[in-house]
């Protein structure tokens, strides 16, 4: 009679399913953290379109017109780490603007102190702001 000793072992089966869903939750949590990477990274040029709309208001209300340069402005632009330097008065309306790095987005502060983001849904989507100038999605 012989005697078998059983060994306790995983399955190739048992590891694979296990591989297969830690690499999900991988992708899954690798999504959201580079969501909330950006909308950190949204947050500075927030910021300076947020100081720029008060100085914007602060000069029309000494000179009773707007600044037409950021030069005559009484505030200092930090510097950017993400953005390219803001504009004042862009083309298509509003009191400033500012493009990320790379032109993935652009935010637009106006008067009231709302915030547009344009370019790409992607980029709007995400630094966490809703896109006023991008393309409608297409039906599948």
């Amino acid at each position: 009679m012989q005697n078998y000793i059983q060994k306790k072992a995983f399955t190739l089966l048992e590891v694979m399913v296990v591989v297969i869903i830690v690499g999900v939750l991988a992708a899954l949590a690798g999504v959201n953290y580079f969501r909330v990477i950006e909308r950190q990274k949204a947050e500075e040029g927030k910021h300076v379109l947020q100081m720029l709309l008060r100085a914007q208001k602060a000069y029309a209300i000494d000179n009773n017109t707007p600044a037409t340069t950021i030069d005559v402005l009484d505030v200092t632009i930090p510097t950017l780490k993400y953005f390219n330097a803001p504009t004042i008065n862009p083309p298509g309306g509003g009191i400033a603007a500012i493009t990320r790095i790379g032109g993935i987005y652009t935010l637009t502060i106006f008067d009231g102190g709302g915030l547009e983001c344009g370019n790409t849904n992607d980029g709007c989507a995400a630094a966490g702001i809703s896109c006023s100038t991008c393309p409608a999605p297409t039906p599948p």
